[in-house]
């Protein structure tokens, strides 16, 4: 310690007494030891500099976005509005044999917009309920009644029943717009919804009665909608998008026209988008990968979107070499569906240099830049209902982002340290452990935490759910500081030394076996570079007499060998991690952000009286998995056998 105080006193003197540049630098390095303990940190800087201040240049041009947005108000449809008139005859939209201009879509929205206004009763702030496809009238829609100040609350089309009518009935629609694909659905279900003002958009085959909105409003005026433009503001909600609702009902996150504005422009900045890029969208525009970014994205570039109905891997690569696309967006599982695919001559025909996303396992990630040839993948985190985000700029496998460690101590940075607030969990309860000031503790490197997201605003205004009760069970007090507030997002994750992200799993995903916290989104990354490319599905159940949840495995394969496959797992796997029972089943229920619905697994277990998939059990006493009959079953439910 005395030869450590030693060096920093004459590295103090040396920064002191000199004014030259190369002797105060060198001065740095000694200082640099003593204060951080070690010359470890060095290497850390070295590793991350540059790194940082390309995240600097983007912090301060996401700041710079934000002052412009508030100082000219700049709503959705403003800006649409003056891409029409900056870029009038450019393609924006591209549809099957369609082709849309920035300004024919303005045009449109403007006739949709006065005809809602003329002959519905509408106020500022009222909901209507868009339930289609992609298609290019997905946009005019949301654009039209954005200039009306009215949210529009984005339906998963895939929901029906009480799924559905929850969805539309907590938004407090006045009025719904759905295209004749899923028109059955409403008509099923119009009797149970607060409004009955329904209209199509006359896509897809259908024997509806429902009007076709853009029909009725073609003889509208094509003029800009007035009296109502000093209502509507930056802050003003744009639109509702849903929750996948794995865990329950659908809720409602609210999306002002800020958060749209700043998201499209940290990726248009991000992916370096220019006027001559072409986006190739394929995921569901009521999905924030897609419209917040995809769309938000047009909205900065003026460039081209190549727009399709509906995601399909087998002609995802034919459709990017025929339009020349240039970037493209996954989510959750859709890079394993390519992968899946054989190979062909589009795999590396294409243009396409940058995939933007999330939910890219590890494990795949070089195998996919690889085969396909794509230059940059931007892998993010963020959480659509607050403010939660990381950002993996450059492209380092198998990260969602990560924290500036070497500009932890500039103050205009310090804006990460406590944004993002990776907080400790007890692993007994899952709640955030406390310190005895009432503060909750920073996870150390490498340590599982869940990430919180803080309000800056009060969480009525910016952030959060629609239901305000939904919204005050997720946020958390006195987390950094005393006073302060976090919208909890349910996500755990860790970073390492050099400050890279790695997300783990969802908070109620992750369960304790044998005193151990097991990922399943761990141990399905580590079973899919086992198998290969076949669907995967870790959850867990609880047995009788046993403390914590027993791994379960859900697994697409025809042809199993469970011999060997018990000897890749052990070898792969700690021994809490291995499945105790594997289930077979012929094609798993996917979420509308493509990841596994694993609800209803979790609720059956391995319940043999209601599941007739073929279970296996890890048989104990004879160290392999067979298969689980009413014997044996009977046998772990009373007990008998010690696990």
């Amino acid at each position: 310690m005395g030869k450590r105080i030693l060096i920093s006193i004459i590295s103090a003197a040396m920064l002191y007494w000199t004014t030259s540049y190369p002797f105060s630098l060198l001065a740095f390095f000694p200082l640099t030891y003593f204060v951080f303990g070690g010359w470890h940190i060095l290497w850390r800087y070295k590793r991350t500099v540059l790194r940082d201040l390309q995240l600097l240049k983007l912090l301060m041009s996401i700041k710079k976005s934000q002052i412009i947005c508030k100082k000219d108000e700049l709503t959705f449809h403003k800006r649409w509005n003056r891409l029409a008139v900056t870029h009038p005859k450019k393609v924006a939209v591209v549809f099957q044999d369609q082709i849309w201009t920035y300004r024919h879509i303005v045009l449109t929205a403007n006739r949709v917009a006065n005809y809602i206004s003329a002959n519905l009763c509408l106020d500022v702030g009222d909901s209507v309920a868009l339930i289609a496809e992609n298609c290019p009238e997905y946009i005019v829609i949301l654009l039209a009644l954005s200039k009306l100040g009215c949210p529009t609350a984005l339906i998963n089309y895939n929901l029906k029943a009480k799924q559905l009518i929850h969805s539309i009935n907590i938004a407090s629609c006045k009025a719904v717009i759905v295209t004749n694909s899923f028109s059955d659905q409403v008509n099923q279900i119009e009797g149970d919804l607060v409004s009955t003002n329904i209209y199509s958009l006359n896509r897809g085959a259908s024997n509806t009665n429902y009007k076709d909105i853009i029909q009725l409003s073609q003889y509208s005026p094509s003029t800009e909608p007035t009296g109502r433009e000093n209502k509507i503001t930056i802050r003003s909600t744009l639109c509702y998008i849903y929750t996948s609702g794995t865990t329950g009902l659908p809720k409602a996150c609210i999306i002002p026209h800020i958060k749209a504005f700043v998201s499209g422009f940290v990726f248009y900045q991000s992916a370096n988008i220019v006027s001559d890029d072409i986006l190739y969208v394929t995921l569901p525009l009521y999905h924030s990968s897609a419209l917040l970014i995809s769309v938000g994205m047009l909205m900065h570039g003026g460039c081209k979107m190549y727009l399709r109905s509906k995601f399909s891997a087998s002609h995802f690569w034919d459709d990017c070499v025929a339009n020349g696309c240039t970037v493209i967006f996954y989510i959750g599982e859709v890079c394993r569906y390519l992968l899946s695919q054989p190979n062909k001559p589009s795999d590396l025909t294409h243009k396409v240099t940058r995939a933007i996303g999330n939910g890219l396992r590890v494990s795949l990630w070089n195998e996919f830049k690889t085969r396909f040839r794509v230059n940059r993948i931007i892998e993010f985190y963020a959480a659509t209902e607050g403010y939660a985000s990381t950002l993996n700029l450059i492209s380092e496998p198998g990260y969602v982002g990560y924290l500036p460690v070497s500009m932890k101590y500039v103050p205009y940075f310090n804006v990460f340290y406590y944004s993002n607030f990776l907080a400790r969990l007890d692993k007994e309860s899952g709640e955030p452990v406390r310190l005895p000031n009432g503060l909750c503790i920073q996870c150390e490197p490498n340590e599982p935490g869940e990430i919180l997201g803080i309000i800056r605003e009060g969480p009525k205004k910016m952030i959060g759910y629609l239901s305000e009760e939904a919204t005050k069970k997720k946020v958390i007090r006195n987390v950094f500081t005393r006073g302060d507030a976090y919208l909890r997002t349910g996500d755990v994750l860790s970073y390492n030394e050099f400050g890279f992200y790695t997300f783990l799993d969802r908070k109620g995903d992750t369960f304790r076996w044998k005193g151990e916290n097991v990922s399943t989104n761990e141990v399905e990354t580590i079973i899919t570079s086992i198998i290969g490319h076949n669907d995967v599905i870790v959850y867990s159940a609880p047995i009788p007499g046993t403390e914590g949840r027993a791994g379960m495995l859900a697994i697409v394969m025809d042809d199993i060998d469970l011999e060997s496959l018990l000897v890749n797992f052990r070898q792969a796997l700690p021994s809490y991690s291995v499945p105790l029972f594997i289930r077979l089943i012929s094609a798993p229920e996917l979420t509308s952000t493509f990841k596994y619905r694993k609800v209803n697994f979790r609720e059956e277990g391995f319940d043999i009286n209601t599941i007739t998939d073929p279970i296996f059990f890890l048989d104990p006493r004879c160290n392999k998995y067979v298969p689980l009959n009413g014997d044996l079953y009977d046998v772990i439910m009373r007990e008998k056998l010690r696990l």
